[in-house]
């Protein structure tokens, strides 16, 4: 099996490419998560005194926020977890590759064993010993 080393440079650019965008995603994502921990602190701060807001609005923002945080970690592990199969993917493509690399290789060393061995200079060195 040939290796595609064109294929393999445009896999290994993706991978990086992927790894920006996941990881530029889990930045904005710790971001929201500022911005709504400030804006909840904010609303609690400033609400009015008589008519304040239900604790129940509270927590129910909290719970829809720790499940989107949940899913995001969960979302990065299984992308995580597909980009390790990739990679083993792309490892065994690699090995499959190196072992035929090493298969030729070793037919060409039997090969030069075989025509370094030449029968004619064998029976040649016979006859001159023959001779003296």
């Amino acid at each position: 099996m040939a290796i595609d080393v064109e294929q393999l440079l445009l896999d290994q650019r993706l991978w990086a490419e992927q790894y920006n965008t996941q990881y530029n995603a889990r930045n904005n994502a710790d971001d929201m998560k500022t911005q709504f921990l400030t804006l909840l602190v904010a609303q609690m701060k400033n609400q009015d005194p008589m008519n304040p807001v239900d604790n129940q609005d509270f927590v129910a923002q909290l719970a829809q926020f720790s499940s989107l945080e949940q899913l995001i970690t969960i979302n990065e592990s299984v992308e995580k977890l597909v980009d390790h199969t990739k990679v083993e993917s792309k490892l065994n493509e690699i090995n499959e590759g190196l072992n035929g690399i090493t298969e030729g290789v070793d037919y060409i060393a039997s090969l030069l064993t075989y025509l370094s061995f030449s029968p004619t200079e064998g029976a040649a060195g016979e006859s001159s010993a023959d001779e003296g």
